[in-house]
């Protein structure tokens, strides 16, 4: 029976790469791989500022969002605490990240409580953001068109404490423009980028005030399709009816191999149906439920047996 679950489950495999073609990452962390309590140095990140200190800022299992670590930064007063990730961009980039501030504290030299933004280090003193979302010591989250000049933020949203929330900016660095969507949600388009210069990477920040306390988790940054989701789910429909049409279309194998019978495609359920699988001599059925139709296709062995 080992033997029977591993072949199918490298058949699955094989299906949910044929399905899942969107992804497009050019970095993505989860800070699942460094030893808690030390900076993710390892991974390419860069402590470009140390806050409230070196010590203070590492991988923390105390708050997380996926597996059990983040990353925790300090800032204080005058001095943020900057982690920086160079990456190699596109003209067009999606840039996100889950955040937890511990709480709201007074203003520092700067309103900043936290935010996370594209960024070059290299373009004037202490580098130039593009991007911006920002948390601030008034309770409120900003969108920073301007990186110094902080008159020309753009309200969101006001947020609480101890809660995590998923920040996510698709930005076009061509026209320098930039959406804001916090918790799925678009709050604001086509904000304008006014600093000069292009990004190198992305950073996360723990700003000013009385020792500010931020949480960072998953932390991704991609190339963003061109589609809507109506682009998404009319892909869906057409590529589902062309898999119960032609399976072998989408990559489903109807012949050859382990492969016999015709494969069918239950729209009720929806199920995929195999009759036929010969492994080792023993012919098995197998059903496959499709529990999304998100640009992930997600699917599960809802039965199986011996014919």
């Amino acid at each position: 029976m080992k033997k029977v679950t591993m072949v199918i489950c490298m058949f699955l495999i094989s299906l949910i790469f044929a399905v899942n073609a969107f992804a497009n990452d050019l970095s993505s962390d989860d800070f699942e791989s460094y030893t808690v309590g030390t900076f993710p140095s390892s991974g390419g990140w860069q402590l470009l500022y140390n806050g409230a200190g070196t010590p203070s800022q590492y991988v923390d299992n105390t708050h997380s969002t996926s597996g059990a670590k983040s990353l925790h930064l300090v800032g204080s007063s005058c001095w943020s605490a900057e982690a920086y990730l160079p990456i190699s961009l596109s003209s067009r980039v999606k840039f996100e990240t889950m955040v937890m501030i511990d709480q709201i504290v007074s203003c520092g030299c700067t309103p900043s409580v936290a935010y996370v933004t594209l960024f070059d280090p290299t373009l004037n003193t202490w580098g130039t953001g593009y991007g911006g979302v920002d948390f601030n010591c008034d309770g409120k989250v900003y969108a920073m068109r301007d990186h110094y000049d902080r008159s020309k933020d753009i309200f969101l949203m006001s947020y609480n404490a101890v809660k995590w929330y998923h920040v996510e900016v698709v930005a076009d660095l061509t026209l320098k423009t930039f959406d804001v969507y916090i918790d799925g949600v678009l709050l604001k388009s086509g904000l304008e980028m006014l600093d000069a210069g292009s990004p190198k990477g992305i950073k996360v920040v723990a700003g000013h005030g009385s020792n500010p306390t931020a949480w960072f988790d998953d932390v991704k940054v991609s190339i963003p399709t061109s589609c809507s989701q109506t682009d998404f789910d009319t892909a869906y429909q057409a590529g589902r009816q062309a898999c119960i049409t032609n399976p072998a279309s989408c990559g489903i194998p109807t012949s050859g191999g382990n492969q016999c019978g015709t494969v069918t495609y239950n729209l009720f359920t929806p199920t995929v149906h195999y009759p036929c699988l010969n492994i080792e001599g023993t012919s098995y059925w197998l059903d496959l439920g499709i529990y999304s139709n998100s640009p992930t296709l997600l699917l599960n062995i809802t039965n199986f047996g011996t014919n």
